[in-house]
């Protein structure tokens, strides 16, 4: 058995053509493959939910990880001073409509 599979993108950019390639065409298996309608439902839920992950929650991700840093930093090596610094706060919630998907409230 080879160490890896063959038929999903290795890139990430990749990975969102080819989830919303797969999310328009895997309703077309339904009767083919026997699966239900909510099946397909719920399988295209998970393509649309790993294409928010991979366009929009990934790049807040990597912002808030600078800005964590950013903090950090300040609070260990900054200047001497007496004002209040506010702790970063992740913002990066789904857009609109996006499910939040499986363990996120």
């Amino acid at each position: 058995m080879p160490a890896h599979q063959e038929y999903f993108p290795t890139r990430q950019g990749d990975q969102v053509i080819w989830l919303k390639n797969w999310r328009s065409k895997i309703g077309n298996y339904q009767t083919a493959g026997g699966y239900s309608a909510a099946e397909i439902t719920a399988t295209m839920a998970d393509a649309d939910y790993g294409v928010i992950l991979l366009e929009y929650w990934l790049g807040y991700i990597a912002g808030f990880g600078q800005g964590a840093t950013a903090y950090l930093n300040l609070i260990l090596n900054g200047p001497l001073s007496t004002a209040t610094v506010a702790v970063p706060v992740f913002t990066g919630n789904p857009p609109s409509g996006g499910s939040p998907g499986p363990g996120v409230p």
